[in-house]
């Protein structure tokens, strides 16, 4: 029982305090984080790196190992494949959807998230069972296994999963066989477009690694479109807008539609938000603004050929729409419609302080709330869904005393990756007793990797390249936007280096 009379604890309660954390300090076994082993680092991601089959039959994509991961602990079952990499090309756009990775495929204009396998066969499912010992204190059994974590639970991931390299290559997680990179036979993959992922094969946790950017897969004159969307969430008011934006390659007379629904609608109701658009360069940025409306929207761009070959992606973020007018103030992500009231007098960068889901003016500023800032450009301390690397968030200010809450039907911002523990739920208690207790639930809590929000490239030292960012309307500056390079090598779309999506 804890103490009724905090300053003055008795003997034994802080015997077992005491004993609680020397517990979590040294506990009797290794106690890790479950989660899979050490993803690969992909590099050279761009917008759209776009390959002609008939000049490059074989593509070599590299990738790295910051950090080797061969050994078997507690919570690894020991096979002679265990802890390795298989490297595939998926025909749909992968992202985590709250802790499990997810992908919708290009042709699928609904955009149901169909989730990624963590089995890709019974198989695998039996030998890892099989090899379950008590050393490794898993207690792993084949009936543990849902149907819905096997390949092909969900027909239609088998048929938009492409290994690399034929058959189960599996490789280990070690920086010499990184270094060897992976190459990809096309001679017979169709045109279209891919996303590049790893599995991460490490029973009896496996995961998923998504190389950002996608790879455009043409044959001579066979030139299907391709798309890309930066990620857009957050709250928007009445009379502030969100930047829709992405990479474009496409052949003369392609045509661009944005289209908009409800979450939660059945499929079937995108409705189009303005007319076609004629593909014009490599790149495309319109501004979505609020009308006034009271909802939680997803949005859709499509590319159509004059062919008439389509290719659809779907945002993995929530918009949050408020009826409630507020001030605009122009940003990376934000955007101001024509008669926006100008929110020049609201609060700067260093007046801001983050505070979780939302921001609290600070200074001589009025107190009044500002509306959650877009997840995937939050700080990297705050582990957010897409926050790889550290950058300013772009806010809106709420209307005067009043705190946003989410409309019916929210998801609370759509796709999230919290990486791991962001915060460690212990008591604080008092003293070095409290800092004890949380120091060593972090411990413990942390012990197996970095988180996968945390850009893996901090740890090697592998700064992103600076790159000259053009100037958009307004006179914003920084934001980062895929835009081709003086000469862009294998004729590919690239970001700039200090922000990315996934």
């Amino acid at each position: 029982m804890r103490s009724r009379v905090a300053t003055h604890p008795t003997r034994a309660s802080m015997g077992a305090s005491f004993g609680y954390a020397l517990g979590l300090l040294f506990p009797a076994a290794v106690v890790a984080h479950p989660s899979p082993a050490e993803p690969p680092v992909f590099i050279d991601e761009e917008c759209i790196l776009v390959i002609d089959k008939r000049e490059l039959p074989e593509w070599h994509m590299e990738y790295l190992v910051p950090v080797e991961d061969t050994a078997f602990g507690v919570d690894d079952i020991r096979m002679e494949d265990g802890k390795s990499h298989q490297f595939f090309a998926v025909a749909g756009r992968v992202f985590l959807d709250g802790d499990r990775h997810v992908v919708v495929p290009f042709g699928d204009r609904e955009g149901e998230r169909v989730p990624m396998p963590l089995w890709l066969s019974q198989e695998d499912i039996e030998r890892s069972a099989a090899a379950v010992t008590p050393e490794d204190m898993t207690e792993f059994t084949a009936d543990q296994v849902a149907p819905e974590e096997i390949l092909g639970f969900h027909p239609e991931v088998p048929s938009i999963l492409r290994p690399l390299v034929a058959g189960t290559h599996r490789v280990p997680i070690t920086m010499r066989q990184a270094s060897k990179g992976v190459d990809w036979d096309l001679s017979d993959v169709p045109p279209g477009a891919y996303q590049i992922v790893s599995y991460i094969f490490s029973p009896p946790y496996n995961g998923w690694e998504v190389r950002r950017g996608f790879i455009k897969v043409k044959d001579g004159d066979e030139d299907p479109p391709v798309v890309t969307l930066d990620n857009v969430g957050g709250t928007v008011f009445a009379g502030q807008g969100r930047h829709v934006s992405g990479c474009v390659d496409a052949p003369a007379g392609t045509a661009l539609e944005i289209s908009l629904r409800e979450t939660g609608a059945m499929p079937g109701e995108y409705e189009p938000w303005q007319e076609p658009l004629d593909v014009e360069g490599n790149m495309f940025d319109l501004c979505l603004d609020n009308p006034g409306l009271d909802a939680v929207m997803g949005v859709r761009v499509e590319v159509v050929s004059p062919e008439g070959l389509r290719m659809a992606v779907h945002n993995a973020l929530d918009l949050t729409f408020f009826s409630r007018e507020a001030p605009c103030m122009p940003g990376r992500s934000v955007c101001c419609p024509e008669g926006a009231v100008s929110g020049e007098e609201g609060p700067g960068e260093d007046q801001q302080t983050m505070t979780g889901e939302s921001m609290q003016v600070g200074g001589a500023g009025t107190g009044a709330p500002i509306a959650a800032t877009d997840p995937s450009e939050m700080n990297s301390m705050t582990m957010g869904p897409i926050a790889m690397e550290s950058g300013s968030s772009d806010s809106q200010v709420a209307p005067e005393g009043e705190t946003p809450s989410a409309p019916s039907g929210s998801a609370g911002g759509g796709a999230a990756d919290t990486g791991g523990c962001s915060v460690c739920g212990v008591p604080s208690g008092r003293g070095w007793l409290g800092a004890v207790l949380a120091f060593a639930t972090c411990l413990r809590l942390r012990r197996r990797r970095p988180p996968a929000s945390i850009d893996r490239r901090l740890l090697t030292g592998r700064a992103a390249r600076p790159t000259q960012v053009q100037p958009r309307e307004r006179g914003r500056h920084g934001a980062w936007r895929c835009i081709p390079t003086a000469s862009p090598p294998r004729n590919a779309l690239r970001w700039p280096g200090r922000n990315r999506p996934s």
